[in-house]
């Protein structure tokens, strides 16, 4: 551009105009170079701001994750993890919640497999579809079963019902699964130990994340998004971890009743993101306490099935509508709003079960 200017100039000089014209040109252009060079060097400085914000995110998630890396490690090498754990007490039991509409079939499938799992205390089963009964004549029929299965009828079909601190809830540990996943025995008793020892966090088996784009605005997505430079270039990251397949503490559920009113209406408007608000209440939580990491922690399952396409009934997941991700970017930055900025930080660890016979 300087260049240009320097051009019309000399023609200027080579030309048949008089001085004052000349003097009026040299001017304006003079003009024209500091303004574009201003802008230049405004948009060199946003970007360097950018770049200092993603820099100090990144430390901030690397010092916790390196401090969490480090706990884990000490677990492991002080203590002998028996996932059998064939002295079960009430400490080391759990509760299971499993919110279901419109998938009997597969919801009486899922209650045979999830109702012999060695530490499961009982399993309630969170009935959204208010306008039948729940299966439990059906489910009656064929007792006796090796746990408790409470049918709580909800009043309304709300995506949030299964964050309800129920009543009936007598153990620490909650493990919320969806109605179209299967884990397996050993992936729950494995995805416990590690809650037990971390109970402050989410521990599950589907992990997501938010970016922050150089406009602002968040967006939600899972690995097949870039994070920002300063952060990537070394392992896969996280900032969620989602609750459909995932171990928490009843404290969160109680704490979950407590947020704001605004957090409840979104969820409800949108009928979706009750995962993604959980998760941003436990890093808020964190925050507060002065313990600013990641919510979850990402435990790698070995035997994790979607059974959507066996239900007889053919209703598919919410994940499947054309807005659905629309949704959820809405949600994030809806929530940045609503806490005064988004908690959320980056971890990259994953936890995965030693297993002589697998190569992965």
């Amino acid at each position: 551009m300087r260049n240009s200017l320097v051009h019309v100039l000399r023609v200027c000089f080579t030309s048949q105009i008089s001085s004052r014209y000349i003097i009026y040109i040299i001017v304006m252009c003079t003009v024209l170079i500091l303004l574009l060079e201003k802008t230049h060097l405004d948009n060199i400085n946003n970007q360097q701001q950018q770049q200092q914000q993603n820099l100090y995110r990144e430390q901030a998630s690397n010092m916790a994750d390196r401090e969490l890396q480090e706990q884990i490690r000490q677990f492991y090498q002080t203590s002998n993890v028996d996932t059998t754990l064939h002295n079960i007490t009430e400490q080391n039991r759990f509760t299971l919640i499993l919110q279901t509409y419109n998938r009997t079939d597969i919801l009486v499938r899922l209650l045979n497999h999830y109702s012999a799992v060695t530490r499961l205390d009982k399993i309630i089963v969170v009935w959204n579809n208010i306008d039948e009964l729940p299966p439990f004549e059906l489910w009656m029929k064929f007792a006796p079963h090796p746990v408790p299965v409470v049918f709580l009828r909800q009043e309304e079909n709300k995506m949030r019902n299964r964050l309800k601190p129920f009543s009936e809830i007598e153990t620490e540990a909650v493990l919320i699964i969806d109605d179209d996943l299967m884990a397996s025995a050993n992936d729950i008793n494995f995805a416990l130990s590690i809650w037990q020892q971390f109970p402050d966090f989410i521990v599950g088996f589907v992990p997501r994340k938010h970016i922050l784009s150089t406009s602002g605005v968040y967006t939600y997505g899972s690995f097949e998004l870039e994070t920002e430079p300063a952060v990537m270039g070394r392992l896969p990251m996280y900032s969620m971890v989602l609750i459909g397949a995932a171990f928490v503490s009843t404290k969160y559920l109680r704490m979950f009743e407590e947020v704001p009113p605004e957090v409840h209406n979104m969820i409800d408007d949108t009928e979706n993101c009750d995962d993604i608000s959980f998760n941003v209440m436990v890093a808020d939580h964190l925050r507060t306490r002065g313990t600013p990491q990641c919510p979850g922690i990402y435990v790698k399952p070995r035997d994790l099935r979607n059974l959507e396409k066996d239900a007889m009934s053919g209703y598919i997941g919410m994940w499947h509508h054309a807005d659905h991700m629309l949704e959820r970017s809405y949600c994030i930055n809806k929530l940045s709003h609503i806490y005064n900025g988004l908690p959320l930080l980056y971890s990259n660890i994953q936890v995965s079960q030693f297993h002589p016979y697998h190569n992965d």
